[in-house]
């Protein structure tokens, strides 16, 4: 009988939904691979794989479709894991992304008012060239990924339509006629913009999330074979019995089964008042135990 490992990993790169659909696709055709499933909110691959497959043929059929997977054991994590790369990896292209909207929105700007003030066309066209091709070039980069795959995306979309108002400027500049500069212009930088407002919120998000996770316990106290010792939470199964003095965080989610409390369930649920809790009572994890010792 063949073993089968479900993986989940770091995904950068994604814009959009159909970013993660591609994704799925490129890593379905790996042999080997029952199933995969690529979560374009929280950027996360999961992978249900057979004995045989590694990370780097993972990381191969992402990079084919034009994203980056991220893992903890390469050579380059410098023993960093996956999602602390990931930090990185967005940091940067964060720090790129900001570049590339000051710099494109301020040639969009006087692109768009020299339409008005006519410029000669000439001018328009050096001032649009890096907007079209420095600033826009991971949307040239998507679409080819996209086409060599049989897909599109919000990016072939707008590669597309600000080629065409590019290119139809470049005719008019040799044969004369009207130019659209402006709109293949602010077309790029607006869509840029859009990306840096969306960049910022899930950084925050995330920042928000892990400070939230930072309130977790990191170990537990448990009772096996008549004996109490202390164990990471990671290592606390199904059936334990975990012991929780005055004072201390409750490891896990569980229900008491002897002794009684007041829980402090404010990180949950914002009230600050103790809650009693008895035997058979529900307790969630990572709130607080303020009087008497249970388990």
């Amino acid at each position: 009988m063949i073993s089968t490992l479900k993986i989940s990993f770091p995904i950068v790169g994604m814009h959009c939904a159909s970013c993660a659909k591609l994704i799925e696709r490129g890593i379905s055709r790996i042999p080997g691979v029952n199933s995969a499933m690529v979560n374009y909110a929280s950027e996360i691959a999961t992978v249900d794989v057979e004995d045989g497959v590694d990370d780097q043929d993972l990381a191969q059929a992402v990079y084919d479709v034009g994203y980056k997977a991220v893992f903890a054991d390469t050579d380059r994590s410098e023993g960093k894991s996956a999602e602390e790369q990931k930090d990185e990896i967005k940091k940067e292209e964060l720090k790129k992304l900001k570049t590339k909207v000051v710099v494109s929105g301020t040639l969009s700007a006087i692109v768009m008012v020299g339409s008005f003030v006519m410029f000669p066309n000439w001018v328009l066209l050096v001032l649009a060239i890096p907007v079209q091709f420095w600033a826009g070039k991971e949307f040239y980069l998507a679409t080819w990924s996209g086409l060599k795959n049989r897909a599109a995306s919000m990016d072939t979309l707008i590669a597309i339509g600000t080629t065409a108002a590019f290119g139809y400027s470049i005719y008019s500049v040799i044969f004369g006629g009207p130019t659209y500069f402006d709109t293949s212009t602010v077309i790029i930088t607006l869509i840029l913009l859009g990306r840096l407002l969306e960049a910022k919120a899930k950084s925050h998000t995330s920042d928000a999330i892990k400070k939230l996770l930072g309130l977790a316990a990191k170990s537990a106290r448990v009772i096996r074979s008549g004996r109490e010792i202390d164990i990471p939470i990671e290592d606390v199964i199904l059936g334990d019995k975990i012991r929780v003095r005055p004072g201390e965080k409750i490891p896990v989610d569980g229900i008491i089964l002897e002794g009684e409390s007041a829980i402090d369930e404010s990180m949950v649920t914002g009230e600050s008042v103790p809650v009693d809790k008895t035997v058979g009572a529900n307790v969630i994890g990572a709130t607080m135990s303020l009087h008497t010792l249970f388990q």
